[in-house]
Parts: structure tokens; sequence; C-alpha cells
């Protein structure tokens, strides 16, 4: 089975260009790598201002397990925070990311 997972940036390259994303998902030594060191610090510059708008947060560390980011975050619910900051989720085999939960 082939991996379908999709990033917000790798969605955002399958709209601007169909071909680029059949490249990455199926020859990605042939792909041409578009990100950036701009476009990465502009994606940390909006997490820490989301992280400002909302104020305290419980930050959740990357690993590349996302297991083990899911369960941080899990943990993070039940110990009541308010906001939290690269929160993930699975659920029926998806995996979803987010800058900022904000209980309400």
């Amino acid at each position: 089975m082939n991996d379908i997972r999709l990033s917000k940036s790798t969605y955002c390259n399958g709209v601007q260009c169909p071909k680029m994303l059949w490249l990455m998902k199926n020859k990605p030594e042939e792909a041409v790598n578009a990100s950036n060191e701009s476009v990465l610090e502009n994606g940390v510059m909006v997490g820490k201002a989301a992280q400002q708008y909302f104020g305290e947060c419980e930050i959740i560390d990357y690993s590349a397990d996302k297991s083990v980011m899911t369960e941080a975050t899990k943990k993070a619910m039940e110990s009541g925070a308010d906001n939290i900051a690269e929160a993930s989720f699975t659920y029926d085999n998806l995996y979803c990311a987010v800058d900022i939960l904000h209980r309400n």
C-alpha cells in the first residue's frame, strides 16, 4: 500500500502543481525540494504568534514518532491545560497536528 499521508505543505504543493505532488509521493529522488528556510521561519513565527495570542500554553515537543506526540497531547488534555501548542491527534489511521488547541 502506498503512503498517502499528506501534510499541509504537501497538500498545498499538490494544489499548486499536481505533478509536483505525484513526484514527491512516487519519485521523491526526482522531486524538487520546494521548501526553504524562509518558509520554515515563517511557520515558526506563526506558531509563536498564536502562542502569544492565547497566552500560557502547554507545548508538545516534536517527535518523529507521532504516537509520542499524540500521547503527550492526551496527557495535557487530561491534566486540564487550557491551551496546548503543537497538539496532535490520530483517528481512524489519520494524523492531525494543530498550532494551538484551545479549551472552549
